[in-house]
């Protein structure tokens, strides 16, 4: 009878302990923030979370303390750069204690007792090798062949920076239609040959990625999809400039009496679908569209290269792309697709050939003027309670039900991306070398030759401008894999004691 009890208070005590962990976690994710310094900014570097919370007629209470001490963690596992009162590493640790209801000793029930330390971790999507939003791992959905090898590289889900699921961070700033309101483009940032085009109201942006392109001169681009910019006003190189309106800049003249040539960086689509059917290629030679886009400063055996600097732009392009022979993009490229599904032939919405490398750096210009750390931003927009611009079947990705149509097939063994890949839909790996990260709806690991390597650079960044997480930009709290049971049970409201 006694081990009955004994058992049975044991188990009621510990479920209650990862009871009080749950709770916990919960109000500490309230929080909003993304390190731990409103628990720990106190002269104890920790504090009481919960404090005799009644359940199931017993009662737990949890504290949350800095990963300073190696009495609360493992050395291993101690940050060394903590200052006091304040969060270094984004860890912490949660201390549950638990106690079932109380009576006069064994004979009338007794008392059981635990403690349960648990290692929490701010995150967010962005710092994982792979992170997708609809319910599958990355490494699901590799082919036989990686289970052997790294494909995906820290492929270990229990790995703070391996794959990880969950809800897609979103663009927050969509903007429809020609106008003054707050979320619509505003006149100002548009062509003149382009505005009735861009007057629907199903014809939206991804701000403030536009009109970072639109102020931004491409000084090789070859063609303005019915504009004449085989020539840069002035001479050459082919290109053209950013698009002004204003009477006072050098441009104006140039830009009234032709439009076309200010396009920026912005690909517009043909005279029958200028504002969503942009149909690009970047190549080297014409009819292409483009050669290069932004410069590097590393290799002067490679293209688009300048000493001395590296720029990183954001190419803008109002429907789908494909990255040819000997061709490099410098920023960020950002793309509509075609919003018809597909993964083969015209309906896919990127497609790579030859040797070519995206890369993005960092903004010379500020935090705000470069889509920094993305490479890749492919993204259908919508209009918030209205009409869709492209497809009636094509809103936000919602979690984990749809994605987008857009299908990103970035295969070619001799291409090379550095930096980070957000899709709203499919992205397709048959075998591409990834340098950075991959945030999308499906993810799809389909050759043993490919390679995701997460590149902490990229994923320690500050989050890329224009984004949000569903609710209210709060970053989740996800637990690591490291769960103690404690052998001693104790009363922790005054401080943390070791584990034993």
């Amino acid at each position: 009878t006694r081990i009955g009890l004994n058992q049975k208070q044991a188990v009621q005590a510990l479920a209650l302990a990862e009871a009080g962990l749950d709770h916990a976690r919960n109000l500490v994710l309230s929080a909003g923030s993304e390190n731990f310094d409103t628990w720990v900014a106190n002269a104890n570097n920790g504090a009481m979370v919960i404090s005799g919370q009644e359940l199931g007629g017993g009662t737990y209470a949890v504290r949350i303390d800095n990963d300073c001490s190696p009495n609360i963690v493992p050395a291993v596992l101690a940050d060394t750069g903590c200052g006091a009162n304040q969060d270094g590493n984004e860890k912490a640790a949660l201390t549950a204690w638990a106690t079932t209801a109380t009576g006069g000793g064994w004979a009338s029930g007794g008392a059981g007792r635990a403690r349960v330390r648990v290692f929490v971790e701010y995150t967010n999507p962005w710092k994982h090798s792979c992170y997708s939003g609809n319910d599958q791992l990355c490494t699901d959905d590799q082919v036989p062949a990686c289970a052997n090898q790294n494909c995906v590289s820290p492929a270990d889900p229990k790995d703070p920076n391996g794959p990880v699921k969950g809800q897609l961070p979103l663009p927050n700033d969509m903007r429809c239609g020609v106008g003054a309101g707050a979320s619509q483009i505003p006149a100002t940032l548009v062509p003149t040959d382009m505005v009735a085009s861009m007057t629907l109201q199903n014809t939206c942006v991804i701000f403030p990625y536009y009109q970072w392109a639109i102020q931004t001169a491409a000084p090789t681009r070859r063609d303005c999809m019915g504009g004449n910019c085989q020539t840069q006003p002035g001479g050459t190189p082919a290109g053209t400039l950013p698009w002004t309106s204003d009477p006072l800049n050098p441009n104006f003249a140039t830009c009234a009496a032709n439009p076309s040539k200010c396009h920026g960086m912005v690909f517009f689509g043909t005279a029958a679908n200028r504002a969503t059917g942009a149909d690009v290629t970047f190549g080297t030679a014409p009819p292409h569209n483009a050669a290069c886009m932004g410069t590097q400063g590393e290799d002067s055996s490679r293209p688009c290269y300048q000493a001395g600097a590296n720029s990183s732009v954001v190419v803008y392009v109002m429907g789908k792309a494909s990255v040819t022979n000997n061709v490099e993009i410098n920023g960020t490229l950002v793309l509509h697709g075609n919003g018809v599904p597909g993964s083969t032939g015209p309906n896919r919405d990127l497609t790579l050939s030859g040797t070519n490398r995206i890369t993005t750096n960092p903004c010379t210009g500020g935090a705000n003027t470069c889509g920094y750390p993305l490479a890749i931003l492919a993204f259908d927009p919508y209009a918030p309670g209205g009409p869709p611009p492209n497809d009636a079947d094509d809103p936000a990705p919602v979690y984990p039900t749809t994605g987008q149509s857009i299908h990103l097939d970035i295969s070619n063994a001799t291409s090379r991306i550095n930096g980070i890949v957000f899709s709203g839909g499919t992205v397709d790996f048959n075998p591409i070398t990834v340098n950075g990260g991959i945030v999308a709806y499906d993810i799809n690991v389909n050759n043993a030759a490919t390679s995701i390597t997460y590149n902490e650079t990229y994923g320690n960044a500050a989050p890329p401008p224009g984004f949000s997480v569903p609710g209210g930009g709060v970053f989740p709290v996800w637990a690591r894999s490291s769960w103690i049971h404690c052998a001693t049970y104790g009363d922790e409201s005054g401080g943390p004691t070791a584990c034993n």
